[in-house]
């Protein structure tokens, strides 16, 4: 007994102090592509949706009082390097957000670098390329923001009866290319629906918005979405509708489907239309595989065989 008291005694002494929580997340999704296009073969994708590719790590700590403060970064990579700044497709940064945060019952407020909200929420991709009507392969994009800002703050409000606010805005100097951004989304979600809308702008270079809604059906959940640009003169660059929706088939398999159009596109290339499915193999690895179209002069269908696995 008077051992386990000394014992206990010495540990007390040189206890170390709390240390912050430190966890580790991610994806890699990779496959095997044909675009459609005239002339295009085959070949590994490398890259199929930038943020299913990445490794996020966040530490964070307790402040007493429902506060807790941290950091978070993410980390993107491609099948042809894991420095995306060195590989011939990319050109983006290793590290694709680094910022602090502190966060309590007034909500979240973020410094640094930080990745902005999307409406891949309402593709049933996800934004994974490839197939996909938000983020696809080439053509028709119905993409708002998803970008990363250097050098900004954003503030996300607590979730009041399903509404949540997140406004996020660059602070650096005014001279270019160092042209200011900001984004304002607005998210409801209650039960089977969600709906969101945005509203972008950048100094001297115009504005996006766009809104999208979702509802679950349980045996189908169906999307529609918009998406505009305007330049820096007022004139629409995109003005998009997609509409797209997931289905269950049977367990571990679902159905995709997407069709999308843009009035500001000429007539042979405003177009796109996709099929696939998503089969489960565990609750960590999918396969995938899609067929698609952009309509777009020399163009045919195309596929995209896939791959991911979530840690």
């Amino acid at each position: 007994m008077k051992k386990q008291l000394i014992a206990a005694a010495v540990a007390g002494a040189f206890a170390l102090p709390a240390m912050a929580q430190v966890t580790m997340s991610g994806s890699i999704q990779s496959g095997v592509i044909d675009t459609g296009a005239a002339g295009a073969k085959a070949v590994v994708s490398p890259r199929l949706g930038g943020g299913m590719n990445a490794i996020n790590i966040t530490s964070s700590e307790d402040l007493g009082g429902g506060m807790r403060a941290g950091s978070a970064f993410q980390l993107r990579f491609d099948a042809t390097g894991a420095n995306r700044a060195t590989s011939a497709t990319g050109g983006t940064p290793l590290f694709h957000a680094a910022r602090v945060f502190i966060s309590g019952a007034f909500g979240t407020v973020n410094i640094g670098k930080i990745i902005e909200e999307a409406n891949c929420a309402y593709d049933a991709w996800g934004c994974g390329g490839g197939a996909g009507m938000i983020a696809g392969s080439g053509g028709t994009d119905g993409l708002i923001f998803a970008n990363s800002q250097d050098r900004s703050i954003s503030y996300t409000s607590p979730t009041v009866s399903g509404f949540r606010l997140v406004y996020q805005t660059t602070l650096m100097a005014p001279a270019a290319p160092n042209q200011e951004r900001s984004l304002t989304t607005l998210t409801y979600a209650n039960g089977p629906i969600t709906a969101q809308y945005m509203l972008g702008e950048v100094q001297d270079n115009g504005k996006q918005n766009g809104f999208g809604a979702s509802y679950d059906m349980g045996f189908l959940k169906a999307n529609i979405a918009s998406a505009v640009t305007e330049n820096s003169a007022g004139a629409k660059t995109r003005d998009m509708m997609l509409y797209t929706a997931t289905m269950p088939l049977r367990p571990g398999l679902t159905g995709l489907f997407g069709y999308a159009k843009d009035k500001r596109q000429a007539a042979a290339a405003n177009t796109r239309w996709a099929v696939g499915v998503n089969y489960a193999l565990s609750k960590r690895t999918t396969l995938g595989a899609d067929v698609f179209e952009q309509e777009s002069v020399g163009g045919s269908t195309g596929f995209v065989l896939r791959a991911r696995h979530t840690f």
